[in-house]
């Protein structure tokens, strides 16, 4: 006797056989969504006033990567030059007026409109990476969903309006998860192409990328599906190979202006120190201390002649002297940001006086809590939760070791917080429904497969 179709199995199969034009429509309709959220908001960055901007007009000018005339490793590279090949394309056409939005002077030019457009298209490609990781590690049903939940997740519908790396961090950190996951589950040629390009462009767009992607490294060999540790070692050395072939025109042009190997950044020791001085808070306003000009005038006189990478050195030799020096308040520091990661910045006068800011962290909070939820529900694939674990807690620790907060700074957990959270709403609309005859008839989407080609 054969066994009996569950009532859903139907539409399952249907679903499955038309996934490919699924997945496009949720982009389209992703796009669409983000486009007008683009047009009802004026944006909350303005485009030049940044050092990513800064930068990008620097090398559409001919003066080279550089800040304030002189050449630098402040940024990461690929997003300036995202920025430049935008302002090289559409010149700018300033309005007289500049606008004004929560405090922000925004310019509403052609060039910040192309790159909302093309931060907008890049911001629904992420459906795509998303599938595929959740298909992987849960099943068909758990990649269609969790793609659209990401459609219309409200706490990520905003991040592709800053003129920031925001949009890009999160398409490359899904695509590296779903490299290295596909790499422990059947390794291939391909996934180490997948892997070891967007490792490389992660770390040429966000040098903090280099934890998390290490520690889905790890795992990825932990797991791996490869009876010897020693070919699963090959194939990661084989990712290592391609990052290092795409990253080296950018250690060797840092090694050449500055004599010194530098493979993300020269900024770490400035973060560290924004997070660890007599006058941090962990948070996101520690930032606020970036410009050379706004540190105290003891700092300023001893950094004053030095270059960029000479005065980096210093100030991360003052904040190891801090940390060293009053511990505990370190720590409380470090607590801080942590939790101002998940969370974004606390402040309840602010909130009084900012609905906006309020609506923001109310939505991120219930976000994160149910995407955790979602981390403690898996039963299924139990193995991938301490894969999302990992990657998570790389994904914050660089900025808990320097300062936190706001959304922007988790905008890369993004895609894989969408995949906890929607683990939980379907554990949970499952929970409710009846089971006919007392038991789960939950179908795989390799068995949905296999039944769709009957």
């Amino acid at each position: 006797m054969s066994r009996p179709t569950p009532s859903g199995a139907g539409a399952l199969q249907w679903l499955h056989r038309r996934r490919h034009p699924v997945l496009v429509a949720l982009v389209v309709i992703a796009v669409g969504l983000r486009l007008f959220r683009t047009l009802v908001s004026p944006g909350y960055q303005p485009t030049r006033d940044f050092e990513n901007g800064i930068i990008a007009r620097s090398l559409v000018a001919g003066q080279g990567y550089s800040m304030d005339g002189k050449p630098t490793a402040h940024k990461a590279p690929l997003y300036p030059l995202f920025l430049a090949a935008c302002y090289y394309a559409v010149p700018d056409e300033q309005l007289p007026v500049p606008e004004h939005v929560d405090g922000y002077e925004v310019r509403r030019d052609r060039t910040h409109r192309l790159v909302l457009l093309i931060q907008s298209i890049v911001s629904a490609l992420i459906v795509l990476p998303i599938y595929l990781i959740a298909r992987r590690a849960f099943g068909f049903v758990h990649g269609i969903c969790a793609a659209t939940v990401y459609v219309v997740n409200i706490p990520l519908l905003h991040h592709h309006l800053h003129i920031e790396r925001n949009t890009f961090d999160m398409l490359l950190a899904s695509l590296f998860v779903y490299g290295f996951l596909e790499m422990a589950r059947r390794p291939s040629a391909r996934a180490i192409a997948i892997s070891g390009i967007s490792s490389a462009l992660a770390l040429l767009s966000n040098g903090a990328m280099a934890a998390p992607i290490f520690l889905c490294q790890i795992w990825s060999v932990a797991a791996g599906s490869e009876k010897s540790l020693r070919h699963r070692l090959v194939q990661q050395g084989a990712v290592y190979a391609v990052i290092a072939v795409l990253l080296s025109p950018w250690i060797i042009r840092n090694y050449a202006t500055f004599n010194k190997v530098i493979p993300f950044t020269s900024n770490f020791g400035l973060e560290l120190f924004l997070g660890n001085n007599p006058r941090a808070t962990g948070g996101h306003f520690d930032a606020s201390l970036t410009p050379v000009t706004t540190l105290p005038e003891d700092v300023q006189s001893a950094v004053s002649g030095m270059d960029e990478v000479a005065k980096y050195k210093y100030l991360q030799q003052l904040a190891v002297q801090y940390i060293i020096d009053n511990p505990l308040a370190a720590a409380k520091l470090r607590m801080n940001s942590f939790v101002q990661f998940w969370v974004g910045e606390i402040h309840w006068s602010s909130f009084r006086n900012n609905p906006n800011r309020r609506k923001h962290f109310i939505a991120d909070t219930i976000f994160v809590l149910l995407a955790v939820a979602g981390i403690v529900m898996t039963r299924r694939g139990r193995h991938v939760r301490w894969y999302f674990v990992a990657f998570l807690l790389g994904a914050c620790a660089p900025y808990v070791m320097t300062h936190a907060g706001g959304d922007r700074y988790r905008a890369l957990t993004g895609p894989v917080l969408t995949i906890c959270m929607t683990v939980f709403l379907i554990c949970a609309v499952r929970r409710l429904l009846p089971r006919p005859g007392g038991r789960s008839h939950e179908i795989s989407g390799r068995e949905v497969a296999q039944r769709s080609s009957l």
